[in-house]
């Protein structure tokens, strides 16, 4: 039987006449013009749920607004928090918890979270952790804005029927043309894919890089990984955080989770190669099929990872591109993705225009086009 929800959040997000706002860490000479207007200076909790014996607090990294959190009154389950609470940032997120009684979570009528500092006063509700619904499960998570319908769907087809991925968990950023519930349905309707949660992330993404090239307030896609880490992946047999453009290639015809097995440190790593905008117009929205073609000029894509997550200590905070700590799992070679720069809606770079067929630099990527042909995808002709 197969699960499928659309997941709450309990946000805590400062008024818009709150007297301290979080402090931006870059300075005001190397900001761009829209800087302000993306940064998150107001949400202090993405969310708030419950863990064995606690309730996580995800949030943007506090900075400032410890000191605001440090002398806060708390209350859960309708009793104050007495025990010190651990109001902690990592690397661009938060890693707060408030210890609680296992008894009181349990048996209290009204799971609530209450925090109270002066002009600071909010209540929500406790979400529960969903950590179940993906026990055991391979599963493909990520963040996405306003990408197709359709290439979701090839997205998580192409890991169901090439690398045996069961599970999915999508975490929606702002999208305006479907709600969570169209891409519920879209990613539900896999065959292979028997479990499936979205989760609304109405958050600000963050600034881009400015003129020093400094990627240091970009909070919502760290937190992202950070929240589904603890909140539903924590029992999962297998994740592997990949971007709707990206496809991952055995070059040896071994899966990424067997390979993911056979490491003993319990997590791998693996580059990136980008798959060309060559050949690739067709009527209608682009497809993955529609594009085999790289370019021996270009640089590896950026390196992504899968894991087994009860393997991975905490300090070892999950990112991006890798792992926080020192933690640097091997890269396995005969593993890559293939990132498609057609397979895109021009939200940070322009990709999509057709570049024409240069023989002394481009080649079809036979491994690329032999996973295609494992999932069943024809070309149009």
């Amino acid at each position: 039987m197969q699960t499928q929800f659309v997941a709450g959040l309990s946000p805590v997000i400062l008024s818009s006449d709150t007297a301290v706002t979080r402090t931006p860490p870059r300075a005001v000479k190397d900001r761009q013009p829209d800087y302000m207007d993306n940064f998150d200076h107001d949400t202090l909790f993405y969310d708030v749920y419950e863990m064995p014996g606690q309730l996580a607090l995800s949030g943007p990294p506090l900075r400032n607004l410890k000191s605001v959190v440090d002398v806060a009154k708390l209350e859960a389950y309708g009793s104050p928090i007495r025990r010190r609470a651990a109001f902690k940032d990592g690397w661009k997120t938060q890693r707060s918890s408030l210890p609680v009684d296992e008894m009181i979570q349990k048996c209290a009528p009204v799971a609530s979270f209450r925090i109270t500092a002066g002009w600071l006063d909010v209540s929500v509700p406790i979400q529960k952790n969903h950590s179940d619904t993906f026990a055991g499960k391979k599963v493909l998570f990520t963040m996405s804005k306003d990408n197709d319908l359709e290439w979701m769907y090839q997205w998580a087809e192409f890991h169901a029927k090439v690398h045996g991925v069961d599970a999915v968990l999508l975490y929606d950023n702002n999208s305006t043309r479907y709600t969570p519930q169209e891409i519920l349905s879209t990613l539900a309707s896999v065959d292979g894919i028997d479990a499936v949660v979205v989760v609304p992330w109405s958050y600000r993404y963050g600034p881009g890089p400015g003129p020093k090239k400094q990627w240091d307030s970009n909070y919502c896609q760290y937190s992202m990984i950070e929240h589904a880490r603890r909140r539903f992946l924590a029992l999962a047999a297998a994740a592997v955080n990949l971007d709707i453009d990206e496809l991952v290639v055995s070059e040896d015809g071994v899966s990424m989770f067997d390979h993911l097995a056979a490491e003993k440190s319990g997590a791998i790593r693996f580059s990136g190669r980008w798959v060309e905008t060559v050949d690739g117009a067709r009527d209608g929205s682009p497809r993955f099929i529609d594009f085999s073609y790289v370019d021996s000029r270009r640089d590896r894509s950026l390196e992504k990872w899968a894991a087994v997550p009860a393997a991975i200590p905490y300090e070892n905070q999950w990112q991006v591109h890798g792992f926080g700590g020192g933690f640097e799992p091997p890269i396995v070679h005969d593993l890559k993705h293939r990132h498609f720069r057609g397979i895109n809606y021009n939200w940070k770079y322009d990709r999509t225009n057709v570049d024409p067929l240069e023989p002394d630099f481009h080649s079809v990527d036979a491994a690329l086009v032999r996973s295609m042909e494992q999932v069943g995808w024809a070309r149009q002709q």
